[in-house]
């Protein structure tokens, strides 16, 4: 440190160079890079300076291989290559005076590597880049050109889904209208994994569900998205916190605070030990809500959730899963035919307009 103060006026101005570089870095997640090679950084040198290039190079490397797969080949290369060109002659080949002066063109190229690569990713639509890098929020779910067809009984296949684009941005609210019999759950199953897509891709969290097996696709499903069915689906056998607490063996591991906590939250402080056959339709369903929400998915899918109650309970029921969505930051898609359910959204779309079949 003391050597560090000690610098001339041509060492200090290279030493920022090498900081404004670091800190334009740090306008990124990658920032979390930079807290070891920091540390490495001092061990390797005695100098504050170096470190501080050693911290701008850890992450000008994590922004500029981001961006690798989409970009200029040259670019990674390039930038990289002379800036640590420069900074190994600064050290090791060129009298003392001269030091900074190559570290310090070491440290600019770094950070005008880093500007080229962000103005490319921020041009790039298909640019994926690393939440909270882009200034366009990605989307959480994207559907492209999606298929599913079923075999008739007398042998030619049908196709039932035919969706070309689709997607959910992180926390919105989206309800589609359709008949009974339009495909609905089928596209709900497709989203979730449940069911295998024919053709298109499906990516859930910048994580390709269609590309999976069987087993990956569960747990994609387990670690991002929430289900709440139609039926339910409790397992009569097990008490409204196991069900809960279930749910939670396929995703994170099992909180119990934490599924006590969301059935507290949906009413159900007094029904913990309940069986399903011990509660009315409408505790049921707010068991399943509480489910859904018990790995904090970034993704709730609800399938006519309200088809089993009636008019009040089907209200209440809307606005605590809306309510419970947004308190968890997920996003929520809903399928339903009950206008009253679908008044209560500001995004509504016709999934017929959606499913070109």
């Amino acid at each position: 440190m003391k050597r560090y103060l000690n610098h001339s006026l041509v060492d200090n101005v290279g030493a920022c160079l090498s900081l404004a570089c670091a800190i334009h870095c740090m306008a990124t997640p990658l920032l979390v890079i930079a807290l070891p090679i920091l540390g490495l950084g001092f061990l390797l040198s005695e100098s504050v300076e170096l470190a501080i290039i050693a911290v701008a190079a850890g992450l000008a490397l994590g922004s500029l291989t981001w961006g690798y797969r989409h970009h200029r080949k040259w670019l990674i290369f390039l930038t990289l290559g002379g800036a640590f060109v420069l900074i190994f002659i600064a050290h090791f080949r060129v009298p003392e005076q001269y030091e900074s002066v190559f570290t310090a063109c070491g440290g600019l190229l770094l950070m005008v590597g880093h500007l080229i690569n962000r103005r490319l990713c921020l041009a790039c639509e298909h640019c994926y880049t690393l939440e909270g890098y882009s200034e366009t929020p990605m989307p959480l779910l994207t559907i492209t050109n999606l298929e599913k067809t079923y075999s008739s009984p007398d042998g030619p296949q049908t196709l039932i889904i035919d969706i070309p684009h689709f997607e959910i941005d992180e926390g919105t609210h989206v309800a589609l209208r359709g008949s009974s019999g339009a495909g609905k759950t089928t596209f709900l199953n497709l989203i979730a994994g449940i069911l295998q897509a024919d053709g298109g891709r499906i990516v859930v969290a910048d994580e390709e569900m269609t590309a999976l097996s069987e087993s990956g696709r569960d747990g994609l499903r387990a670690r991002h998205i929430g289900y709440i069915f139609q039926t339910f689906n409790l397992l009569a056998g097990y008490t409204a916190l196991e069900n809960v607490m279930l749910g939670m063996m396929f995703g994170k591991g099992v909180d119990t605070e934490f599924a006590q906590h969301l059935l507290e939250r949906v009413g159900l402080a007094e029904r913990m030990k309940y069986r399903p056959s011990q509660l009315s339709v409408g505790q049921q369903q707010r068991v399943a809500v509480a489910r859904a929400i018990a790995n904090r998915p970034s993704l709730v899918l609800a399938d006519e959730p309200t088809g089993n109650l009636d008019h009040h309970h089907a209200n209440e029921a809307v606005t605590l899963i809306r309510e419970i969505c947004n308190e968890n930051n997920a996003a929520l898609l809903t399928v339903s035919h009950d206008a009253d359910v679908l008044g209560q959204f500001d995004v509504t779309m016709e999934f017929a307009e959606l499913n070109c079949v």
